[in-house]
């Protein structure tokens, strides 16, 4: 049975979020109020394209305007049903739809005691007898209110809707070719070189007809939900591959981190060896040098004073040793050695293209002598 609180789901807009007034359907199937729809046709004429609020989907605004959008007959039927779930109800207390206008303000309006199906009204006790008396109400379906009758009794004993071309004529054929709910005036008018038939007989092949559809777009909702199901778990695969891939990328940057931090510090101690072995090998030879050269300015500075001032018994006396002094000084064998095994040599920092077999990833000192030694060999 359907309950008040699902009929209510069906009923509201989405536009609005209140009760549906006025309910037209579009082509796409979704069924807005008439005022709804309209807000949302701005500055559009007949023929412009317009999309469906919901999923997007255009379509042709008929020549007479939104106004020609076909209503929405089940969800009207809907909201008489949730009218008499309304009746069924103690509270809150239910006014009479035909005395009650102009007097429900002052609180004296009368309580309705039953509904008409056919009229669609909710009626008093008074109104209920002037209507029960009326002739062309007498085959009307009228429930009291209270009454626990199964609402899909109800909901089925609702007359069919009165065709718009012809006012309260109402439908009840199908037009095969034309795929419409037609009156009797549309028949004689359009439809009678048609095939018709009374939409009563055809109640078990519409029945079949859905059947077949909802069940064929149930299986296609399984391979939806499957195919959703199948993507969503890509997806979580996906980012837990691309998060593992992410951590050993950052592992590994942080192990090159270490490797090449090691590697400087090597590099930065082999280069200040080699700066210390080569800077020590300088200035021993620098301070030979220059204790020679101090040893040839005091022999020149003792000659010149002794030539100056010495006499001619201390020239005498001081001429050999002087001369053997002289020639020792000017044997400059050992240091121009000493200068020739230091020769000139550059350092440098050869950097490594790949990672050698030790790890090294940074590159090598290189001493320019050892350097073309190798390129030689």
């Amino acid at each position: 049975m359907a309950s008040a609180r699902s009929i209510n789901e069906v009923t509201e807009c989405v536009i609005c979020a209140e009760v549906y007034t006025d309910p037209r359907v579009l082509p796409c199937g979704h069924t807005y109020c008439l005022k709804c729809i309209d807000g949302c046709a701005k500055n559009v004429k007949p023929g412009d394209k317009l999309q469906c609020p919901k999923c997007r989907k255009e379509f042709a605004i008929p020549s007479g305007g939104l106004a020609e959008l076909p209503k929405n007959f089940f969800v009207n039927k809907l909201l008489h049903m949730s009218q008499i779930s309304i009746v069924e109800r103690t509270t809150p207390v239910v006014i009479c739809d035909v005395c009650s206008r102009g007097e429900e303000a002052d609180g004296k309006a009368p309580i309705a005691a039953v509904y008409c199906i056919d009229c669609q009204n909710k009626l008093c006790e008074s109104c209920a007898v002037v209507h029960e008396n009326l002739k062309s109400c007498q085959s009307h379906s009228v429930i009291t209110v209270g009454d626990k009758r199964a609402m899909e009794d109800i909901f089925t004993s609702f007359p069919p809707p009165p065709c718009k071309e012809h006012g309260k004529d109402l439908l009840r054929f199908y037009c095969f070719d034309c795929k419409e709910v037609i009156c009797t005036s549309c028949f004689i008018e359009a439809h009678s070189t048609h095939k018709c038939s009374d939409i009563s007989s055809l109640v078990e092949e519409f029945h079949s007809q859905m059947t077949k559809d909802v069940n064929g777009v149930a299986a296609g909702l399984q391979k939806c939900q499957s195919l959703l199901e199948n993507i969503s778990k890509e997806k979580r695969e996906f980012t837990a591959q691309a998060a593992r891939a992410e951590l050993d990328m950052n592992n590994r940057t942080e192990e090159l981190k270490v490797t090449l931090d090691r590697n400087r510090e090597k590099l930065a101690n082999d280069l200040e060896m080699a700066k210390e072995k080569r800077i020590a090998e300088l200035e021993g030879v620098e301070r030979d040098i220059e204790e020679h050269i101090k040893k040839m300015e005091g022999f020149t500075t003792y000659a010149a004073q002794l030539q100056q001032k010495g006499s001619a018994f201390e020239l005498a006396s001081e001429a050999a040793g002087l001369h053997d002094k002289a020639e020792e000084l000017l044997m400059l064998e050992s240091i121009g050695q000493a200068a020739s095994r230091l020769s000139h040599i550059d350092i440098c920092f050869q950097p490594s293209v790949l990672a050698t077999s030790d790890g090294n990833l940074v590159g090598e000192v290189v001493m320019l002598k050892d350097f073309q030694g190798k390129r030689e060999n």
